[in-house]
């Protein structure tokens, strides 16, 4: 005998949601009631038994997503537009920053010049192609009896503005091109209410033109940036050769992956919750060095420190690490695991690695926030070199990496304090400068270097996150914090420090680790 399934949690909601619409079925609400249409014989008789016992907990979820529309407004569920729980990393991210309560600002994001004839309508095209492909980008956040969840709307029309700025003079086009990416990659949204992907061209001369793109990190993360540009940059070719731009969708869209990811949590927690419980037990938040004294009025919002290491230092850690038979990515986040135990003046701590999360070939077509938070147990020992520590924390990465710490992103406030320890990013950059090759020409292409030092107004629970990349034969990157936590000063300060220590490290890479000087610690001896 079938019987109604009990629907007793949001997420179950979204299960029975994401079943149906599978089937080819589709989900709204028009006028406080919920309606629902599906081909013939695609629904069962007992998904239509649990629609028909849940239609109270469905207009609830989708109440949200109608809220600002008016009485009778329609939302569909599916097809096109889907309701998706979060994934894991995208729960982090919304507990971390708080964005139920916060603003955020589309932070992966990118400027690109493009030297060369441009039809700005095909490019206009392409990128309405790559968001009709990628449904991340058509992402919203919904928030339902506190729950936040994804909604992917059914249009793939975006606004795309066009600023033409080549009537100014020299000095006023840079300042005025300035202006429009701070407006455009550091905007301050809602992300309940604002649009997650955010697009804009200008058209500085005949054969120069900027392409502003920017994400809010919960529906991207730094590989998706690579994917965006190598997808809007090949339908450009495309349609400009062709007249028509046609590609097919991602095999699995985000969605897809966030909630295979949610369904397979109950048996993760089976299988490798008892080995974080047992790994991270006794684990404490451990401060960034530089901190704020409490008591003095700072200013608020999201600082930006950009960084470089130059060609010198950069070659003799290649080299040093072709020696060595490691990764520049693991030498630098070993030399840095060091540092912040030595400058903390700790014997361990917790330390957090953003990693790609892309585990199954079908993803790695796709935009989304795949990346994932590792936490890394490391402890130093007296003896302790730098080639000592690397393997270390190699072996610990692995373990981390086969035990995917899902459960701990998935903590629910208060969480466990080490959440909030620094986080270490060694980000993919396909290229800072590349070109296509067009019927109308050769288009160069390179990054538009942009600062952009404090955006008001946001705020995040997190240490200062640090952020590396390989730029030809130097390494870039950046450092972002909260300005009410530290000061310009203190992180540049922190930033030199490292420096020295890394270059102490390479002159003297058999000294333990404990051994080497810090400049903090000699100024507080000098003192």
């Amino acid at each position: 005998m079938e019987t109604c399934h009990s629907l007793d949690t949001t997420q179950d909601v979204w299960n029975l949601l994401e079943t149906i619409c599978r089937k080819g079925a589709e989900v709204w609400l028009e006028n406080g009631r919920v309606h629902y249409k599906a081909p013939r014989h695609a629904l069962d008789s007992q998904d239509v038994r649990d629609l028909q016992a849940s239609k109270g907990q469905i207009a609830a979820l989708l109440q949200s997503a109608a809220a600002g529309g008016s009485a009778g407004s329609k939302v569909s569920a599916a097809p096109g537009t889907r309701i998706a729980p979060l994934a894991f990393s995208q729960l982090a991210h919304w507990n971390l920053h708080q964005l139920g309560d916060r603003r955020s600002v589309r932070g992966v994001a990118t400027a690109v010049r493009l030297k060369g004839f441009i039809d700005i309508a095909v490019l206009q095209k392409s990128l309405r192609n790559v968001v009709r492909r990628h449904s991340a980008l058509r992402t919203r956040i919904g928030v339902s009896n506190g729950h936040p969840f994804q909604q992917i709307i059914s249009s793939d029309e975006i606004e795309i503005p066009v600023f033409d700025l080549s009537a100014l003079q020299p000095d006023a086009l840079e300042s005025e091109e300035k202006r429009l990416i701070r407006a455009c990659l550091f905007a301050r949204i809602d992300v309940t209410r604002d649009p997650l992907f955010a697009a804009a061209i200008l058209h500085a001369g005949p054969q120069d033109h900027v392409l502003m793109l920017g994400m809010e990190h919960i529906i991207s993360d730094g590989v998706s940036l690579n994917i965006l540009l190598r997808d809007i940059f090949g339908s450009y070719v495309q349609g400009i050769t062709t007249g028509d731009i046609s590609a097919p969708e991602p095999v699995m869209q985000f969605a897809e992956y966030a909630a295979n990811q949610r369904g397979a949590h109950a048996r993760w927690l089976q299988e490798h919750g008892a080995y974080w419980d047992e790994h991270l037990r006794g684990c404490r938040h451990v401060p960034f060095p530089g901190t704020r004294r409490s008591g003095s009025v700072v200013p608020q919002g999201l600082a930006l420190l950009q960084l470089r290491i130059d060609r010198d230092l950069t070659s003799q850690l290649r080299r040093w690490c072709r020696l060595n038979k490691t990764t520049l990515v693991m030498c630098m986040f070993a030399a840095y695991i060091a540092f912040i135990l030595r400058r903390c003046r700790v014997s361990e701590a917790v330390f957090l690695y953003q990693s790609d999360g892309r585990f199954d070939p079908r993803e790695r077509e796709a935009i989304g926030y795949f990346a994932v938070r590792l936490c890394l147990r490391v402890g130093l020992q007296p003896a302790d070199t730098l080639a000592n520590l690397i393997g270390r924390v190699t072996d610990e990465y692995c373990n981390s990496y086969e035990n995917m710490d899902f459960s701990y992103l998935d903590t629910p406030t208060p969480r466990p304090q080490y959440m909030r320890n620094t986080c270490f990013n060694w980000a993919t950059r396909d290229a800072d400068h590349f070109a296509i090759e067009t019927p109308t020409g050769r288009v160069s292409i390179s990054d538009v270097p942009f600062e952009h030092r404090v955006v008001e107004g946001v705020q995040t629970d997190a240490e200062p996150v640090l952020g590396l990349y390989e730029a030809g034969d130097e390494i870039h990157g950046q450092v972002q914090f909260q300005l009410s936590q530290f000061s310009f000063e203190a992180v540049e300060e922190v930033w030199q420090d490292f420096m020295a220590f890394v270059e102490c490290l390479l002159e003297r890479p058999d000294v333990p680790l404990v051994s080497v000087p810090i400049f903090a610690e000699t100024v507080a001896a000098g003192e």
